[in-house]
């Protein structure tokens, strides 16, 4: 089989056959059986059957997909085709019906004929050779576009870090620490609680990217609040050239879940969309869980994962909230899993617990063992603090501590507990008496067992755990540093959290470089007039709102709340309101009075009505009437009241357009006027566009050069409208909008004109700059009303919590109720100093509480093993040599010189940004643009990184924009033409190498008879494919003489692409005519002597990837086996509860003579109540029955499969390698 969108995984086979049923509510109208129309409906639902394949391949990556993902690959005979065992010819095609497989009988180039399996048999085959006895050869373009092509892919796809170069970031040490950690787990599944500002969200796009680069991801769910889906977006586009599809009802409305299951594809744009981000409060509900959880994922992450709670009831049970309930089905059918919070240690330990559980199911199965292990950890770090000063100790500290050490040291580390029960379960297996009895195990089935067990021991655990730690041994290596290293590393292990999660915090990171943040207060002081309608105002807010609050009426205190915060943000933005708000009024008057009059009776028909049969009683027609008068005094006492509150409103809407002065504009013109001639930037916040918009219009008048940045505007003009603030402006008058999502590092003054009730908002938008790359301190100015209750209250916020000069942003879960202490506050009655003392204690209980969070928070253990700076040299030169001049080499060869049929495919234009910088606009021709299936024609970019932060709504042309993705995909295959060609070689440039190359005497005479025609030059273009847990491809041009000289350095020389083009391609116009006297036999003693070489100069590099791919092995048979055992112990527990209950109702179980008895009582309803009763423990015992034998062949089949599972993935342990010739070029100078 092959992935139609996934070729690169080779042929792979079906491992196994699954149904699907689709829910109707996915499902357009659907055919019955005869051919007519059907619409399912909730009363009479229709499930949508489809099959599911589990498809395997020579890389350990299994897919789980539908028919339409595969292709069954069929080779023709006399097809050459590439084999495990080398090139040969399909000579006989083999059916075998009773096993619906088929196999080929092929002959290998040695003259050997074998037989094949499908799987045996990797891809159709392309042979130089042929096409160089055959004369049949392509243009130099096509070389060498070829060569680029599978050089950068396989660089792209390779297990070198790619994100260094080929990312819009200015990388911190941390993030690549981290990313590189994630990289390295294979399909990790962790928990990312770096402090806020230091980039969770790029340390999880870095690893998306990775993995997508590497072909290990090709689904990926992205769950984060709705107020951060849109930052999401623009991050991961921007920084990672990667389109998330954001799911919305819209969306989901569009798609196809019939003929595609397993992936989400639209009708209306007939495209696939692997890449999905969705917000948490559309996600949980139900129709929509249902609807992510259906599908397999390869990464799910979730941001502001600490909203994911469940909460313990008094039974002891777990009460899920629906966000957890979605999370632990998407955590089920995900192969990787982020969770991204800043506050995990911050939580109830219940709260930790439970995001641990979604990570790892099989590490805790109760809270009550994970608490246990959690007060491990300070001891943990305490012994490894005693092992770096053990001689400072006492010799009883000393004793004490080889005692604690030993205690520990004697059982395995958490992480194993599991793989240790399975290897138990083993040697054990017919001692547990509570376990349901099962039949003998077969001899094929014995030697499965004790295979697994020979396995586990090799690879996974310490079967002499408890002699290699015994007290004598860790006392002996107390005495020595070596000893003790070993010991610190060793206890290391047994702190579990950090084997399941990533915290770093900004004290560490930045202890030398950390920026400040500066605060001014600027108090307003208000003329007589403003703060006796301020006041006056805000009794009347506050008497409304307090009236609303007894009322139950939420809505209008809302509406009070808005009123209060216009109140503090500017006349203008309250004049506005207030207008709207009359007229409101007044509809809501009109009404009420048209009710009344048709709440009345009018007077001609009272006769009438008193006549009426319905009403001919009088209690009724009394009842009615007295009814009708009460309803009508209510209405037009509501009417009076409402009459009133207009008048008031009316009152403070004339006062306030009287106003002459606004004081706290004026103080803003005074401030924006320094900063002006200081020639800084200035992000000047509100929370009200009426204030934006009177802002903006000021500061215009003023001369300064304003953009504006709110929700109203869409994505392109609010790029437009920041990328102008950055090039040339003054100030950005900016909504909440700017708080969420974009960065400003480039600006370090930030005005707070107004202040949001909600504590987070004002770290949301300082930290827009307070980012990774500000280098300058922050400047804050706080505008506050002096004497009114918001100033008193931000002075005890800044003051106890530290708002404004610290990030609070870890503090979210302590400090989420303060918008409501807040409204409490802001709307008392009360005098102001009342008022604040309150909110002051409120909060004094708070800071304790961050006493105890500080506490916590100390934890070196989990500070090294969440970021090591030692180890990032060696992370950095581990990536990949390539940079911007290879893609520029890459995209000039295919656009200039590169003419199929004549047909020029597109054009590059040089351009000029505004800000002055030089960008590249390529524009290709509609043909490849459908060619390569992409959705527009032109696109505009830079190749540079550095040019790329500079200006980012232009794009990144890297590895992983999709422009340059589809072009390598484009040329790297056969069907680009003959693998062979005539290549010019400039002599200049052939020179300049010479004399920058110390060559030795003889390789320089070469060159120098090359140059004259007296000596030919071939180049033989290898790749290797390295398959395991892991798939890697190394790709390398050999040359050599015809007389079999290699030329090393010339070819390490051209492996590079830049150096490929200075070198071959500047003569490529010159046209050579074709001749070669190559005969088959000299061609393949060249090729087995480059062959040769080429695999001795990869040596070392396979034995970096034998470790990597053992380490990789075994951590993934960890996890295989540890949640084999998860699921096992699940199951078994559920039996033994079962056979208890059943054991129960066995003994109520009605007799022949019980029965009889119900039968004479003549009762009906006690005959029939008794009946019940004995029915229900039949139907009970029968269910209970049912469930038995379910849950008896889910462990059947679980401990059947396991241990063919854990084969399976023993295959990949030993890499597999294989070599071929791709390509044979002949050299010529020009």
């Amino acid at each position: 089989m092959i992935l139609i969108n996934q070729p690169d995984y080779g042929t792979g086979f079906i491992d196994k056959i699954s149904d699907y049923k689709t829910p109707y509510e996915y499902c357009s109208d659907i055919d019955d059986e005869d051919g007519d129309l059907k619409s399912p409906t909730p009363e009479n639902p229709i499930f949508y059957e489809k099959l599911m394949y589990h498809v395997r391949f020579r890389v350990y990556n299994d897919r789980v997909v539908s028919a339409e993902e595969i292709r069954h690959e069929i080779f023709n005979i006399g097809e050459d085709v590439r084999t495990i065992s080398g090139i040969g010819t399909v000579k006989k095609i083999n059916i075998l019906p009773k096993k619906f497989t088929i196999n080929y009988d092929v002959e290998l180039q040695n003259g050997s004929t074998r037989n094949f399996a499908e799987n045996e048999i990797i891809a159709r085959a392309y042979s130089p050779i042929e096409s160089v006895l055959h004369n049949s050869y392509s243009d130099p373009s096509v070389f060498v576009l070829r060569y680029f092509a599978r050089l950068l892919y396989n660089t792209y796809t390779s297990s070198n870090i790619k994100f260094i170069s080929n990312s819009r970031l200015s990388l911190l040490p941390h993030q690549v620490y981290i990313a590189h950690q994630l990289i390295m787990q294979y399909l990790p599944r962790y928990i990312l609680a770096d402090e806020v500002g230091l980039g969770k969200t790029i340390e999880a796009g870095i690893f998306v990217k990775e993995m997508i680069s590497r072909n290990l991801a090709k689904k990926i769910l992205i769950v984060a609040p709705a107020n951060l889906v849109s930052q999401w977006e623009f991050e991961f586009e921007n920084k990672f050239s990667i389109k998330l599809e954001r799911m919305d009802s819209q969306f989901i409305k569009k798609l196809d879940r019939c003929d595609h299951p397993n992936v989400f594809y639209r009708t209306d744009t007939h495209r696939e969309y692997p890449f999905v981000i969705t917000s948490l409060q559309l996600a949980r509900m139900e129709k929509n869980r249902e609807l992510l959880s259906s599908l397999y994922w390869d990464i799910v992450i979730f941001d502001e994962a600490h909203h994911l709670r469940r909460y313990v009831q008094s039974s002891g049970n777990y009460k899920e909230t629906l966000g957890f309930s979605l999370a632990r089905r998407l955590s089920e059918k995900a192969r990787s899993l982020l969770l991204l919070t800043a506050t995990p240690i911050q939580l109830h330990s219940f709260d930790l617990f439970s995001l641990l559980q979604l990570i790892r199911p099989d590490i805790f199965h109760n809270f009550e063992d994970f608490e246990v292990e959690r007060k491990n950890l300070p001891i943990i770090t305490m012994l490894v603090r005693n092992l770096k000063q053990f001689h400072r100790l006492s010799v009883f500290q000393q004793d004490n501590m080889i005692g604690l050490i030993h205690d520990i040291l004697r059982s395995p580390p958490l992480v194993y507990h599991g793989v240790h029960a399975y290897y138990n379960s083993i040697l054990n297996d017919d001692e547990n008496e509570d376990k349901p009895k099962k039949p003998k195990l077969s001899k094929e089935e014995e030697e499965k067992r004790w295979y697994l067990k020979d396995l586990i021991e090799d690879s996974v655990i310490d079967k002499k755990l408890g002699r290699t730690f015994s007290y004598d041994k860790i006392k002996k290596l107390t005495a020595t540093v070596s000893g003790r290293q070993q010991l610190i590393r060793r206890l290391q292990d047994y702190h579990f959290l950090s084997n399941f999660l990533f915290r770093n915090r900004k004290r560490k990171i930045f202890s030398k470089t950390f920026v400040q943040r500066i605060v001014e207060n600027v108090e307003v002081y208000q003329t007589d007039e403003e703060a006796n309608i301020y006041k006056e105002v805000r009794l009347y807010l506050a008497k409304i709102y307090n009236e609303a609050v007894d009322s139950k009426n939420p809505a209008l205190g809302f509406v009070m709340v808005v009123l209060q915060k216009l109140l503090t943000s500017s006349p203008k933005a309250l004049i506005s309101s207030l207008e709207k708000r009359i007229v409101k009024v007044k509809d809501v008057i009109s009404k009420k009075e048209s009710k009344q009059k048709q709440q009345a009776i009018p007077k001609e028909k009272e006769e009438e009505f008193f006549s009426l049969t319905e009403l001919d009683d009088l209690d009724d027609v009394i009842a009615y009437s007295g009814k009708v008068n009460e309803e009508s005094a209510l209405i037009r006492k509501e009417i009076d009241y409402l009459h009133k509150h207009l008048e008031i409103l009316r009152d403070f809407l004339e006062r306030l357009k009287a106003l002459k002065t606004d004081s706290k504009l004026n103080a803003l013109v005074k401030i924006a006027k320094e900063l002006k001639t200081k020639n800084k930037k200035i992000i000047l916040f509100t929370q009200f566009k009426k204030t934006l918009f009177y802002l903006r219009d000021t500061l215009k008048n003023l001369g300064l050069v304003v953009e504006e940045f709110h929700g109203d505007l869409d994505r392109e003009a609010k790029d437009r409208s920041v990328e102008r603030f950055k090039i040339e402006g003054d100030v950005l008058v900016s909504t909440e909008v700017g708080g969420e999502g974009r960065n400003f590092q480039f600006c370090n003054v930030l005005i707070n004109y107004d202040l949001p009730w909600n504590p987070m908002k004002l770290e949301q938008r300082i930290g827009r700059l307070d980012r990774i790359g500000q280098k300058d301190d922050i400047l804050i100015y706080n505008f506050l009303i002096k004497g009114t209750v918001e100033s008193r209250i931000l002075e005890i916020l800044a003051k106890r919590i530290n708002l404004f000069t610290e990030s609070i942003g870890n503090l979210e879960p302590i400090i989420a109720n303060l918008e409501k202490s807040i409204n409490k506050a802001v709307f008392s009655e009360d005098n102001l100093y009342n008022t604040t003392a309150d909110f002051e204690s409120e909060i004094i209980d708070e800071q304790n509480k961050l006493e105890e969070v500080s506490a916590q928070l100390e934890d070196f253990i989990l500070d090294r093993k969440s970021f090591q700076l030692d180890k990032i040299d060696g992370i950095i030169k581990s990536a990949s040599e390539l940079n911007d001049e290879d893609i520029i080499a890459f995209i000039n060869t295919f656009f200039e010189l590169y003419h199929p049929n004549n047909q020029t495919l597109g054009k590059i234009n040089k351009l000029h940004h505004p800000s002055k910088l030089e960008f590249t606009k390529i524009t290709i021709d509609n043909s490849l643009k459908n060619s390569l299936n992409l959705k527009k024609r032109a696109f505009s970019g830079v190749f540079s990184l550095e040019k790329a932060q500079k200006v980012e709504e232009l794009d990144f042309f890297a590895l992983g924009h999709p422009l340059i993705n589809s072009l390598m995909e484009y040329c790297k295959g056969e069907d680009l033409g003959q693998p062979y060609s005539f290549l010019p070689v400039s002599t200049a440039a052939l020179k300049i190498f010479m004399e920058d190359v110390n060559l030795d005497e003889e390789e320089r005479k070469i060159y120098e008879k090359f140059l004259i025609g007296k000596e030919e030059l071939l180049v033989f273009v290898f790749e290797s494919e390295i398959c395991g847990i892991f798939i890697e491809r190394v790709i390398k041009p050999i040359i050599i003489t015809r007389s079999g000289r290699i030329l090393e350095k010339l070819s390490n020389f051209l492996i590079i692409p830049r150096n490929f083009d200075r070198l071959m391609m500047q003569g490529a116009h010159v046209k050579v005519e074709p001749n070669t006297d190559l005969e088959k036999d000299e061609l393949e003693k060249l090729e087995e002597i480059s062959k040769k070489f080429f695999n001795k100069t990869n040596q070392k590099s396979k034995r970096e990837l034998d470790s990597l791919n053992e380490t990789m092995f075994q951590k993934e048979l960890q996890r295989t086996l540890a949640l084999g055992q998860y699921k096992r112990e699940y199951i078994l527990n559920k039996i033994r509860l079962h056979a208890k209950r059943l054991k129960v109702l066995e003994n109520r179980v009605p007799t022949k003579r019980q029965w009889d008895n119900v039968y004479k009582i003549e009762d009906l309803e006690k005959r029939k109540e008794r009946e019940e009763q004995f029915n229900a423990i039949t139907r009970e015992k029968q269910a209970l029955n049912i469930e038995m034998d379910e849950l008896n062949r889910d462990l059947t089949e679980i401990e059947f499969d396991m241990p063919d599972d854990v084969k399976r993935l023993e295959f990949y342990r030993k890499l597999s390698r294989r070599v071929q010739l791709i390509a044979i070029g002949k050299l010529f100078p020009t």
